[in-house]
């Protein structure tokens, strides 16, 4: 067998042998409670990442998500930063999203939540794009996370990237 179809061969295998990441805490609803009142807080940023070659890809027209930390949530934060949920997550529990808020970011990769309470929130945004490799478009970029903690009568400038 040639060379270079053991080394293909070799990736997919192992690529084959990765599996999402299993949370091990149960979502508490009563822990994020907090995150369903209004509040006077602001949490502004961009989102970006940058290629190899130096050009900066923004969130530009995607989602931006806004978790209330929780046992759960910061499980999965903490999972991300070390990389384990690359294959994504086992059987995620969608209740949370129910206290989650959202928005798009604009053309410039700008995005802005109002009106919170004072917390503890995780935020992830989505940079993707696509390159062309022989006949086909690559995506690349992915989702990227920070966690930001709004206060009363405060705005909270962030930037997420990697």
């Amino acid at each position: 067998m040639p060379r270079y179809l053991c080394v293909a061969f070799s990736l997919l295998t192992l690529t084959a042998c990765a599996s999402p990441y299993t949370v091990q805490s149960k979502f508490n609803a009563s822990q994020v409670e907090w995150s369903r009142k209004s509040g006077d807080a602001t949490v502004k940023g961009q989102a970006f990442l940058k290629t190899v070659g130096g050009d900066v890809k923004t969130c530009a027209g995607n989602l931006v998500r806004l978790v209330p930390e929780s046992s759960y949530a910061a499980e999965i934060y903490a999972a991300y930063l070390v990389g384990q949920t690359r294959q994504g997550i086992a059987n995620p529990d969608n209740s949370q999203r129910d206290f989650q808020k959202t928005t798009l970011c604009d053309s410039q990769g700008n995005f802005a939540f109002k009106n919170l309470p004072a917390g503890k929130w995780i935020i992830e945004a989505l940079v993707r794009w696509q390159v062309p490799s022989g006949y086909l478009m690559l995506n690349q970029g992915g989702n990227i996370m920070d966690s930001v903690t709004t206060r009363d009568h405060e705005e909270s400038d962030v930037i997420i990237t990697k």
